[in-house]
């Protein structure tokens, strides 16, 4: 074990011991959002199904023509909706944390505040292919313990590629750079790329579950202590409980796989979320989480439940 990792474990460890004088986040601080609800700008984070037939073309269907048969049939001509490339989305939100340091013993809940702004574009490739770029940008302030405040970059390029066999059902691939701040000096930055399948299932008109498997492997940190890779299984229902309101329970599964010492998590996060949409363009939302932590270094073990609510803007031109 290198002298950082030997840090970094002290630190976590003198901080479940003197929480009242230095409360902090147990030596991940780019773990900091993973017990976020994940509702909030979800349009900036997921890039768009392909769709069926290209954005710019026309479609037809045949309709029943007049008795007269030396009219035969009629077509109408019915435009597609004119392609919206780029996207931009803005979140505002207030959170309560039970265990805001994700700290195994000795908890200490606390309020946050965050903003996030979210701009992306994209592009179809053919029938099939889609290219996408995004950046979001993530600021979180807690109300006591604000040694714990932090910012977020998040910057991805992906490919999204339809199946052929089936609807709905994507191979995935993206890169990720990742810079985390504090008081914008950095903390972390990061290097990663994610291969996945994501597969939606439409089951009837109010009710759709989405489910990922997903490899995350980092190429480059500046921290070694902090190089990992992740893997991710996720699956979500949407019921529609009313026109315009959503109710969304999910659940998260990821394996920590760290490269540098030996330490290996498993983080579990079920998520309950009720989410208006009042109008195309403006979400209102409240949301549950809990998430609990294994490590086979039990420091590292927590369990953390954060409740709250969001508004977001969701523009597409």
């Amino acid at each position: 074990m290198n002298y950082r990792v030997t840090l970094l474990l002290a630190f976590g460890l003198a901080t479940q011991a003197s929480l009242a004088q230095s409360p902090a986040l147990s030596a991940d601080p780019s773990r900091r959002t993973e017990t976020l609800p994940a509702v909030q700008s979800s349009v900036s984070r997921t890039p768009a199904a392909v769709a069926q037939e290209p954005a710019a073309a026309a479609r037809f269907e045949v309709i029943k023509g007049s008795e007269d048969s030396d009219l035969g049939e009629q077509r109408i001509l019915r435009e597609t909706p004119k392609p919206r490339p780029f996207r931009f989305s803005l979140d505002t939100m207030m959170y309560h944390s039970s265990n805001a340091a994700h700290l195994s013993a000795g908890e200490v809940d606390d309020w946050f505040f965050g903003s996030r702004m979210a701009l992306g574009w994209q592009r179809q490739l053919g029938k099939r292919l889609v290219f996408d770029l995004g950046a979001t940008q993530d600021v979180f302030r807690y109300d006591e313990l604000d040694v714990l405040d932090f910012e977020s970059l998040e910057a991805t390029t992906s490919l999204l590629y339809a199946l052929p066999w089936s609807r709905d059902f994507f191979l995935v691939g993206q890169y990720q750079f990742g810079r985390l701040t504090q008081e914008f000096e950095d903390l972390a930055l990061s290097h990663s790329v994610r291969f996945g399948i994501q597969k939606a299932f439409s089951i009837n008109r109010r009710n759709t579950i989405n489910v990922a498997v997903i490899g995350d492997w980092d190429i480059d940190t500046d921290v070694d202590a902090l190089k990992r890779h992740q893997y991710i299984g996720a699956a979500t229902w949407t019921f529609k409980l009313i026109p315009k309101v959503n109710l969304l329970l999910g659940y998260n599964y990821i394996f920590y796989d760290y490269t540098e010492y030996e330490r290996d998590d498993h983080l579990h996060n079920v998520g309950l979320s009720l989410v208006w949409s009042p109008t195309s363009w403006m979400e209102v939302y409240t949301s549950y989480n809990h998430s609990f932590n294994r490590s086979n270094i039990d420091a590292f073990d927590y369990e953390d439940g954060t409740s709250g609510l969001g508004l977001g803007v969701r523009l597409k031109f």
